[in-house]
């Protein structure tokens, strides 16, 4: 019984190593017929590229503007100076800087002369234009006439104080004389200032004529 048991097991075991001898073999076999169908699907597909190349080539060639434009997701170029030629059209209001309204201090008058253009540059204190100044001219010689009148008045009522307060010096006169002259003296100088300060700004307005 023990011999039968034996003989058993080693059969077995024979079987055994064959099928897993012949199940090794078909494995490899496999491996080999997928490498060799890869080679060749790889060798066909390396056919159709080409294939297709040179179709897209020769369409390119006969219809340009029908053929498929192939994107450049990336692309090389090298570094150089040139001019930017590209331009964008945009609506907006321009301010101009140091914008001025020019206007006589005083009274207007007849523009006589301009001395620049439509769209020239000038600078600050640069003579734009004439304006008649016929009337300034006239009130500065009327101002200065009148200051001429209240020198001579003054000159004239500063004689008189003198000689009313020598007059009280000596005991001779009345005091009130001699402050009404001074009253006098006072109010013809407060005049020919005012007069003063007029013909000024009679010269002033003049030569803002010139705008």
């Amino acid at each position: 019984m023990s011999n039968i048991l034996k003989i058993s097991f080693a059969v077995i075991v024979a079987v055994s190593l064959v099928a897993c001898g012949s199940g090794a073999k078909e494995k490899k076999g496999d491996i080999g017929d997928m490498k060799v169908k890869l080679e060749k699907l790889k060798k066909e597909k390396n056919t159709l590229d080409a294939d297709i190349r040179k179709l897209e080539d020769q369409l390119a060639k006969a219809d340009p503007k029908g053929a498929k434009q192939v994107q450049k997701l990336i692309a090389i170029d090298t570094l150089r100076v040139q001019d930017f030629s590209h331009y964008i059209e945009l609506q907006g209001k321009i301010d101009a800087e140091g914008m001025a309204y020019v206007a006589p201090t005083g009274q207007g008058g007849q523009v006589k002369a301009v001395y620049v253009k439509l769209g020239g540059k000038v600078s600050k204190g640069q003579l734009v234009l004439k304006l008649d100044d016929a009337m300034a001219r006239q009130g500065v010689i009327a101002a200065q006439q009148q200051t001429g009148q209240l020198k001579a008045r003054l000159a004239q009522a500063q004689t008189v104080y003198e000689r009313y307060q020598n007059l009280w010096k000596q005991n001779i006169g009345a005091e009130i004389q001699v402050i009404n002259a001074k009253a006098d003296v006072d109010a013809l100088a407060a005049q020919l200032r005012a007069a003063n300060a007029q013909v000024g700004m009679a010269q002033q307005q003049a030569n803002m004529s010139n705008v």
